[in-house]
């Protein structure tokens, strides 16, 4: 077959995806640190961009719920970046599929908060997205509820145009919502204080609890170990991720 990218994306929504687009290594948009798709492949040429929405349902004041739809999205998401790996190097071309989620880099300077590689600026290069006060990228359909995955390729694609629309409308919705403070008016968003709140139970918590039980006696170890403070961590760590916040998700008026 003609591998291009009209037949990649017709494959992606046969697969299931709901959004696919290209993008040029060329005019990658910067990030902070700098995680250009080269960085994975040197001979990097184009990056292909999925998306899923989130359901509405799956976003209600449920941790588990949450947590459960978020794992559903991205195994997905996976999945269809796995087949369209395949059909691109069946034509040739390297395939480098990006991690929708866990393993992150455990570094000091990371500290388990970057990526290999920004999904989030390949969304918006890829024409799927601008950004939005939050630092979410905002979709015309679904706003800012969507899961993204990204295939890194030296397969030379033709690119989609960014998106000019500005979908954000400096309502401060997400600003006033945010119950960390982690967000302000002026775009920027606090990572830490965000992960702070939405992670309680990750790397942080996971500190904590490590620092106070090491000062236990042996019947208090014994009884933290009944509590459910060492439960959530218990599952948090067989889980990979713990979200318990989406202020920002389901207060954004965009694609509502």
């Amino acid at each position: 077959m003609s591998l291009t990218a009209d037949t990649i994306k017709q494959f992606a929504f046969k697969e299931g995806a709901s959004l696919a687009g290209v993008a040029s290594v060329e005019n990658f948009p910067p990030s902070v640190p700098p995680r250009p798709p080269q960085k994975l492949l040197p001979s990097a040429r184009t990056v292909i961009v999925l998306g899923l929405p989130m359901l509405t349902g799956g976003l209600i004041n449920n941790p588990r719920i949450a947590v459960a739809h978020t794992r559903t999205l991205y195994a997905e998401l996976e999945r269809i970046s796995y087949r369209i790996g395949l059909l691109i190097e069946s034509e040739g071309y390297r395939a480098i599929p990006v991690n929708t989620s866990l393993p992150l880099e455990m570094s000091r300077e990371t500290r388990g908060l970057v990526g290999d590689f920004s999904l989030k600026h390949a969304a918006v290069a890829a024409g799927l997205g601008v950004w939005g006060r939050s630092h979410l990228v905002l979709n015309p359909r679904w706003g800012p509820r969507v899961r993204y995955a990204a295939i890194i390729t030296d397969a030379p694609l033709t690119a989609d145009a960014p998106l000019l629309s500005d979908l954000c409308t400096d309502c401060n919705l997400c600003v006033e919502a945010c119950p960390a403070g982690a967000i302000s008016t002026d775009g920027k968003v606090a990572v830490t204080r965000c992960m702070l709140h939405l992670q309680p139970y990750y790397l942080t918590g996971f500190i904590r609890f490590i620092q106070g039980f090491m000062s236990k006696s042996a019947e208090e170890r014994q009884q933290a170990l009944m509590e459910p403070a060492f439960w959530n961590l218990y599952q948090a760590v067989a889980f990979g991720f713990d979200y318990h916040c989406s202020e920002c998700l389901t207060v954004c008026p965009v694609g509502l």
